[in-house]
Order: C-alpha cells, then sequence, then structure tokens
C-alpha cells in the first residue's frame, strides 16, 4: 500500500500544468506583495514610526493625543478645500500616514466602547427575558462570549494584517486552483489510458487503489497548504519583520468585531485548521467528479465553479449588505461563509457573532461550517467508492 501511495502521489505532483501553476502563484503573488510595498513604503515607515508612540494597551492620555492629532489634519484639510485644493494636493504622505495611526487608535475606542454597551444590552435582555427562547439563549451565548473578551490593544497592523488576511485575499484562490490543477484528473487519466480495464478486473485491486489515492490526495493537499502558507509567511516577514505574537484579534480592523477570545497566534492557528479543512473537503468534491468522468475539463471547471459560486452570488446578486454584531446573516453571506471557499478563507465566520438556528439552539458559525465540511468530505469520499467500483468499461 504504501508504495501504491507513493506512485499515486508523484502521479500528482509530477503534472506539468501543477508545477507551472505553483509557480506561477508564487511569482505573481510576490511581486504583487513587494510592490505594494514598495509603493507604500514611505507611508508605513511613518505610520510605524508613529505607532511606537502608542502601541500597547489604550489609554485616555493615548486617545486624547490620537483625537488632537486628528484634529490638525482635519483643520489643515478643511483650509485647503476652501482654496479649492483636493484633499490629496493639501495632505503630504507624512499628514496622511499619521491621520491612519489616529483613526485607528480612535477605531480601538470605539470598538470597546460599543463591546460594553453590547454587553449592557444583552444583560438587561437576559435580566428581564423580554426575548424568545431561541433568541434568550442567543443572548445567552453572546454575552457569555463578549464578557470574557480581552480588550484591544493598539499596534501596527501591517505585520498580522499580511499574515492573517493572507486566507481572505489570496490564499483561497491559490489553493482552491492549486487543489484543481492537481486532482482533477486523478480517476480521468485511468479511463483515458484506459488503465481503468486493469483496475476494476483485478479482485482486491479497486479498493487498494482507491484508497491509495485518497491517501495520496490527502498527503498532496497538507504539502500545498504548506507551501503556499510558507511563501507567503516568509515574505511577509522579511518586508515587515517579525511582531508582538499575543494581540488580541480585536486589536485589528478587519476582524475587530469578532466575539472570539483569540490572541493573533491562536486566530492564524485556528484559520490554518479551517483552510485545510476546506480545501481538503473541496479536494474529496473533486476527486468524486473526477471519478464519474472521462474528460479532463468537466472536473477542473465544474469542481471551479461549485468552489467560486458562492462567491460569485455574494458580489452579484443584491441583497441587503451592513454589518451587524450579532444575529443571523442573509441567506446568500451564509451560504458563502459555509461552504468550501468560505470555510477556507475562515475570516468572516469569526468576524462577528452569529448563529443558526438548529432545533431551537443557537449554533455558532465555525462550528456549523466544520461539520458541514466534515459531512461533505465523507459523502464525497463514500461517492467515490460506489462510482469507481460501479465504473462500466467500454471497448
Amino acid at each position: 500500500m504504501i508504495n501504491l501511495v507513493k506512485f499515486e502521489l508523484y502521479k500528482i505532483i509530477s503534472k506539468r500544468s501543477l508545477l507551472i501553476g505553483l509557480l506561477f502563484f508564487i511569482l505573481i503573488y510576490g511581486f504583487g506583495t513587494f510592490y505594494d510595498y514598495e509603493t507604500q513604503k514611505e507611508y508605513k515607515n511613518i505610520a510605524e514610526k508613529e505607532f511606537n508612540r502608542f502601541e500597547g494597551k489604550l489609554t485616555e492620555e493615548k486617545l486624547k493625543l490620537a483625537q488632537e492629532g486628528h484634529k490638525k489634519i482635519e483643520k489643515k484639510a478643511m483650509e485647503g478645500s476652501r482654496n479649492g485644493k483636493s484633499f490629496l494636493e493639501v495632505l503630504s504622505t507624512r499628514d496622511r500616514a499619521l491621520d491612519g495611526v489616529y483613526e485607528h487608535v480612535s477605531m480601538v475606542a470605539g470598538i470597546q466602547k460599543r463591546k460594553e454597551e453590547r454587553i449592557n444590552e444583552l444583560y438587561n435582555s437576559i435580566e428581564n427575558n423580554v426575548l424568545n427562547d431561541y433568541k434568550h439563549k442567543q443572548s445567552k451565548l453572546e454575552y457569555n462570549m463578549l464578557k470574557d473578551i480581552s480588550k484591544p490593544e493598539i499596534y501596527d497592523e501591517s505585520f498580522w494584517g499580511g499574515i492573517l488576511g493572507y486566507f481572505d485575499g489570496v490564499g483561497f484562490l491559490a489553493l482552491g486552483a492549486i487543489s484543481l490543477l492537481g486532482l482533477s484528473s486523478v480517476f480521468t487519466e485511468e479511463y483515458s489510458t484506459r488503465m481503468d480495464r486493469l483496475i476494476l478486473s483485478s479482485k482486491n485491486g479497486k479498493s487498494k487503489v482507491i484508497t491509495s489515492k485518497i491517501i495520496s490526495a490527502f498527503i498532496f493537499i497538507v504539502c500545498i497548504c504548506i507551501i503556499v502558507f510558507i511563501v507567503n509567511f516568509i515574505t511577509i516577514l522579511i518586508l515587515y519583520g517579525n511582531n508582538v505574537w499575543d494581540i488580541p484579534i480585536q486589536s485589528f480592523s478587519p476582524i475587530a468585531y469578532s466575539p472570539y477570545d483569540f490572541t493573533t497566534i491562536e486566530f492564524l492557528l485556528i484559520q490554518i485548521l479551517f483552510n485545510f479543512v476546506g480545501i481538503l473537503s473541496f479536494s474529496l468534491l473533486v476527486l468524486a467528479l473526477s471519478s464519474i468522468s472521462k474528460s479532463l475539463l468537466i472536473p477542473f471547471f465544474i469542481g471551479g465553479m461549485v468552489y467560486i459560486l458562492p462567491v460569485l452570488i455574494k458580489i452579484y446578486l443584491p441583497y441587503p449588505k451592513g454589518y451587524s454584531s450579532y444575529g443571523s446573516k442573509h441567506w446568500i453571506e451564509t451560504l458563502e461563509n459555509l461552504s468550501y471557499v468560505g470555510v477556507s478563507k475562515a475570516y468572516d465566520l469569526f468576524n462577528g457573532f452569529y448563529t443558526l438556528n438548529i432545533f431551537e439552539r443557537p449554533i455558532l458559525y465555525p462550528y456549523a461550517a466544520i461539520v458541514i465540511m466534515i459531512i461533505l468530505g465523507i459523502l464525497s469520499t463514500i461517492f467515490i467508492y460506489i462510482s469507481f467500483r460501479r465504473h462500466q468499461v467500454k471497448s
């Protein structure tokens, strides 16, 4: 079995299209990241130095300094606008960088204030028992989560923004595309080369071959997840250097309203887990499509459409948008969050308190997402065994 797994793994990783795709990602991502850094270098260097004055826990003194700094820059912009000059003409790169820091400090203060207000709202609702049964349970769950969250702190977002934002940005697309390139032809190649005749005619070989293909796909997914993550991590580390590793995730604007009590390093590990589970479950779907198709293109295009369709629906189908710090999302957002691509991105699952009503019990989105991915992965695996065993060889 070990030799069979090695052989199947070699067939996957030796594909020229896969190697080209992986190299293309590394070059394009590396070039794009370095280009962005160079074009924003002056801005980021000024902001980094200014953050040194504020970093750490928020105090009234820091908030006052930030508010005063923002007022000076705002006054300068207003005076320029009266003279018919645009915002970019009036404010220098230094002004804009400093104002970005001041706004970040105010954001941190606003997040803490909103959290305290929300805790009081929930406490009063629970005590007065004015909610129905499900809403009551939902409020108690949110209250217990929010009251345990550490206060957000002030730090430069560059390093952790690049690390944590990777999955939500290019990471989910790169891994989805590489999975399709590597796995969409795993079974169809057997059909096109007529190796299926030999496999299906063996008495005990069918199960071993299928199992070896699934195990090799698992190893392949582990490897590409590690490679793609390391490429991003090293790139960000080179550009922005090391940073504090135990900052509350609420300190970063993209996930500031999360009710989960994680530090940056804890959330990074959770993102890696969710990304792996989402990509692995999707890869099993690709294998299932490959097991019923004699065309190399069909699994690739159908699998790609299944993966990216929830994102396209969210972008192009009109629905009421707007942030809500509690409750349930619109079905379009829920579809994306609980799909392969949503779990692979992981970000939106944790940015806010959202639950599903399962038999009048509030189930948090991340738990529901993992269960759905496991179920879909199991169903895809069962389908692979059944479809390949029932495959009919045609002369």
